[in-house]
């Protein structure tokens, strides 16, 4: 296993103690990332089964922040927008959006927001429960358009860090 910035596996320092044991940091450059990286059909698994419109609707889905970090988040990106805001028309873009619910606390709050979500279930859930849209796809997204990107709860989700 090496780091993006080139560092072997013999610099990597294990990063949880408990629960998810398999990420690692690169002790060169800091970088966090998982020792095995998900397949394309593993993770089109964990969505099925994580967004089926089941757990969706009732808030068990396990790929939710949850409303205190909801929260939490909407308030720390609401101090970097009113920094922002003075300057320019600032746009976010929430990476891993899920079923939306951060881009909507974000909208509620003036901020020009959108998502990319690639679960098709999260996505249409979305739209039925907040009329937002999320894009499906990077193809869809402008170049130069967002001055903040936020990946919340999105690193064990990567496939290939260098391609990330």
């Amino acid at each position: 296993m090496n780091c993006a910035c080139g560092e072997n596996g013999l610099n990597m320092k294990p990063l949880f103690l408990e629960g998810e044991v398999d990420f690692v940091v690169c002790g060169r450059c800091n970088l966090a990332f998982r020792v095995e990286f998900p397949s394309e059909l593993a993770l089109e698994g964990l969505y099925l089964e994580a967004y089926s419109q089941g757990k969706i609707e009732k808030k068990l889905t396990n790929q939710e922040s949850g409303t205190f970090a909801v929260k939490a988040y909407t308030s720390y990106l609401m101090k970097i927008f009113n920094i922002l805001d003075s300057r320019l028309d600032a746009r976010l873009l929430d990476f891993g959006a899920g079923s939306g619910e951060l881009v909507e606390k974000l909208q509620k709050n003036g901020v020009l927001a959108d998502g990319l979500e690639r679960s098709e279930a999260a996505r249409s859930s979305c739209l039925e429960k907040r009329t937002i849209e999320l894009f499906s796809d990077f193809k869809k997204i402008p170049t130069g358009y967002y001055q903040v990107v936020t990946m919340v709860e999105v690193i064990e989700h990567l496939t290939d860090i260098n391609a990330t």
